[in-house]
């Protein structure tokens, strides 16, 4: 077995010195290039090339936009109300046929004269003067009349009110009259009453055209009471299962009833 043994080995001075020379040149060209680099890097993404420098101006130097011309448009209110459409105020005056007041009549306008639907406006009762208003729209024509809930007393005329593009105010006298009645007797084409049957009359106004509708059951005797009906001169319309009879320029008199004894169908 071999000895084991170790040698020294002893740094060449004048190789050490060469290496001591280099090592810091080599550093700082090394530098020097990243450096370099760095700076060409800097100079591509910081500035547009040939673009001259801009000087930034203070705040209370910089250029304001000029202000908009024309006329200044306010704003509108919010929830502003609409428009309110015209309407007609219409003073009425109710009395009887001898001229003297009516109190609890009531002024109502509707779209036709002889409508039978209820009626779209109305005014408050008469006072014992026979006087209210009454205020409906303007925007078409409308036909003003009085009605008597208690159907004793039935107008005997109506005024007839043209639009208006403002509004308007009016001043009238309605009429009234009594309420009329109308009894007869039915049968048939022998002779025999047409007991408890249903019996329709319809009032057709000579210029008006149909005007008031009323319906009835005969008696076992075949009788009918037709009350109360508006007074004034009308055609007759009497319609029993569908069979029409007509009597024609008939006058019912305020405040009477008119018997036209029997009619056979």
């Amino acid at each position: 077995m071999k000895p084991s043994f170790t040698r020294n080995q002893t740094a060449d001075p004048r190789r050490l010195s060469r290496q001591g020379l280099w090592l810091p040149v080599r550093l700082f060209a090394a530098r020097w290039a990243l450096a370099v680099i760095f700076l060409s890097i800097s100079g591509c993404f910081c500035r547009p090339a040939n673009q001259p420098n801009t000087p930034v101006l203070p705040n209370e130097s910089r250029q304001q936009p000029p202000p908009p011309t024309g006329p200044a448009q306010e704003p509108a209110p919010p929830n502003a109300p609409a428009a309110k459409p015209p309407q007609i105020i219409a003073d009425i005056t109710v009395v009887a046929l001898d001229q003297s007041p009516l109190a609890g009549m009531i002024p109502i306008v509707t779209e036709h004269p002889n409508a039978f639907d209820p009626p779209p406006y109305r005014g408050e009762p008469t006072n014992p003067q026979g006087q209210s208003r009454i205020v409906f729209p303007a925007d078409r024509t409308w036909y003003l009349r009085a009605w008597d809930p208690e159907l004793k007393w039935f107008a005997n005329n109506f005024l007839e009110v043209a639009p208006s593009d403002e509004d308007a105010g009016m001043e009238g006298t309605i009429v009234m009259a009594r309420a009329s009645a109308l009894g007869c007797m039915f049968t048939d084409a022998n002779g025999s009453a047409l007991a408890e049957r249903k019996v329709d009359l319809m009032l057709v106004h000579p210029q008006q055209g149909p005007w008031w509708p009323a319906r009835q059951v005969s008696t076992s005797e075949g009788t009918v009471l037709f009350s109360p009906l508006p007074p004034g001169r009308y055609d007759l319309e009497f319609s029993i299962d569908g069979a029409v009879k007509r009597l024609p320029d008939v006058l019912l008199v305020p405040g009477e009833a008119l018997n036209l004894g029997s009619l056979n169908f």
